[in-house]
């Protein structure tokens, strides 16, 4: 009688580098533990914490700027179905313009939308030096 080998069901096993095995405790009090859920949004907490430690949270929109940033979505929307006609355009040998640099003019506002321009800015001063 063969046994029957089953694929093993969910994500591939982490290589041993990648594997998580050193723990930190840290105690919190209520309060700041309420803050830390506040904060994570929805998110588990101790994904969070990592994740804000190590410098990887995703950045978040001011709230003052999140219709800003759901029209500058919508821009871009339209903007990749320019280029797209314009593409289409430039199949019948007119110059279409320079649709880059329009991309890359709401790229860098959406950037500073998020508040980040000034980060880019510091990190470019330090490649520089």
């Amino acid at each position: 009688m063969q046994t029957e080998h089953r694929k093993k069901k969910g994500p591939a096993p982490r290589s041993p580098e990648c594997l998580r095995n050193i723990r930190v405790s840290v105690f919190f009090t209520n309060e700041e533990y309420a803050e830390i859920l506040f904060r994570a949004d929805g998110a588990h907490p101790p994904s969070f914490i990592r994740k804000l430690s190590l410098g990887k949270l995703p950045p978040q929109v001011p709230a003052i700027n999140e219709n800003a940033w759901a029209e500058l979505a919508r821009a871009s929307a339209n903007l990749n179905q320019l280029a797209y006609s314009f593409n289409l355009a430039r199949q019948t040998g007119s110059d279409p313009p320079d649709l880059f640099a329009i991309q890359g003019e709401i790229a860098v506002f959406r950037t500073k939308l998020l508040g980040a321009a000034d980060f880019q800015k510091e990190a470019q001063n330090e490649g520089d030096a």
